[in-house]
């Protein structure tokens, strides 16, 4: 698998949880990898509540080719605790990849968005 594998290719996930994570800009393995299971599981909470803590197992594995439903108690340990720390802090996603731009809109830097145009 290669960091543009889309994520319904990916061991444990499929097509719904695919269209989950493309909410939060995430489409492919090296998104994923990018991100982390955990930030990615942390910003999709916000947009999608009713995520279960099954696709974040989900989303690990599908990085480290483990099947979701086998992981170890250490490894879900390991995850809600990275989860907890993350949950703690102040909401951010600035690792997240940008959102598509809308078709036929123009960029928000080039002054056609209806706002004032970019400082220079």
């Amino acid at each position: 698998m290669t960091d543009d594998t889309p994520l319904a290719d990916l061991p444990n996930l499929g097509p719904a949880s695919a269209a989950m994570l493309a909410r939060i800009g995430v489409r492919t393995r090296g998104d994923l990898a990018r991100v982390g299971p955990v930030l990615a599981f942390r910003a999709l909470r916000d947009v999608e509540p009713s995520a279960s803590l099954n696709l974040l197992w989900a989303m690990h594995g599908a990085l480290t080719g483990e099947r979701w439903d086998r992981l170890g108690a250490d490894a879900k340990a390991a995850l809600r605790a990275d989860l907890a720390e993350a949950l703690a802090e102040p909401p951010t996603s600035p690792t997240l990849p940008p959102p598509p731009s809308p078709r036929g809109g123009g960029s928000a830097e080039g002054g056609d968005g209806g706002g004032p145009p970019p400082r220079r």
